[in-house]
């Protein structure tokens, strides 16, 4: 015999239950939808439909340890790629990222074509340091999604990024290529594909990949000339204001930047030489006189800083 329970003055079966609360839900109504789950839950406890809906409510409202908990529930009755994703976001929340990476992983073996599962993981994976197995993860999020060379952009630009930090510009510069074939408008992906060609000797396709992402959005060119903070890589800041320099040859700002990196790298010969450049452009820059200055005093020459 089915159980039944009241809802709002009738006798209605478990599943009955499960579609108005499903509808309650839907409906911005999840206070009635949690009631009603309870309810279900109080005639039934091994009902992981309604454990799995208490997960998703709790984690709506902000509340990601329980959510993960009820979701645990939910997993215990009825395992599947759904439910270990869902609590895979819950517990990220929380700060376990290796539960979410577990979960994460779990779901992806389930069910290959969640391609964000795997994805997911190797973003985690990356967070947590271990970069041998994000790059593993971002590879498995591509073969999922029917292709090895870019078919999900997002996982191509990761796994991209990584085998170029890793000193593999040439497979990082064919998988990039595969993600803008899929999607031209991939601005980073763009970004990263100059730099894996520039440091595979691919000098004018790297200039390509630079014009495109500047030509997709302008503000790149602000993006590669901005000053770098003290947080930055040097030589990375560095290279970045080469490209801003090869792409818009007459703008003062990667100029200055890059005068202002050198100098903070200690290479002072290179740095008066960029002032200079920039200042035979630009003489009624006091800033850039000042800055030369800086430069001739810390180089010892104090005579032609007084001068600037």
């Amino acid at each position: 015999m089915a159980i039944r329970l009241k809802t709002t003055g009738a006798m209605a079966t478990i599943q009955e239950a499960l579609t108005i609360a499903l509808d309650h839900h839907q409906a911005g109504r999840p206070a009635e939808a949690e009631i009603l789950c309870r309810r279900i839950l109080d005639a039934d406890p091994d009902q992981a439909a309604a454990w799995h809906l208490l997960g998703i409510i709790h984690a709506q409202a902000g509340l990601f340890r329980e959510a993960a908990a009820l979701l645990g529930e939910a997993l215990a009755r009825a395992p599947g790629p759904d439910l270990h994703r869902h609590r895979a976001m819950a517990r990220q929340e929380t700060g376990d990222l290796e539960g979410a990476v577990a979960d994460y992983r779990e779901a992806a073996r389930l069910n290959p074509a969640l391609t964000d599962a795997a994805l997911n993981a190797g973003i985690l994976l990356e967070r947590l340091g271990r970069h041998a197995e994000a790059r593993e993860a971002y590879r498995t999020a591509l073969i999922s999604n029917g292709t090895s060379d870019g078919g999900d952009v997002r996982a191509a630009t990761h796994l991209g990024r990584l085998l170029l930090a890793g000193g593999d510009a040439a497979e990082a510069a064919a998988i990039l290529e595969g993600a803008v074939r899929t999607d031209g408008t991939a601005l980073e992906s763009w970004y990263h594909l100059a730099d894996a060609r520039a440091r595979s000797g691919n000098v004018r396709g790297a200039e390509a990949a630079r014009r495109r992402a500047l030509a997709l959005a302008p503000a790149f060119f602000g993006i590669l000339a901005r000053a770098p903070d003290s947080g930055d890589d040097s030589d990375e800041a560095a290279r970045r204001l080469g490209w801003a320099r090869a792409l818009e040859p007459q703008r003062p700002e990667p100029l200055c930047n890059l005068a202002a990196t050198r100098l903070r790298q200690g290479r002072l010969a290179e740095a008066d030489a960029l002032y200079t450049a920039h200042l035979e452009r630009a003489p009624t820059d006091s800033a850039g006189w000042s800055a030369r200055a800086v430069c001739r005093m810390d180089a010892g020459g104090t005579e032609s800083a007084e001068t600037d």
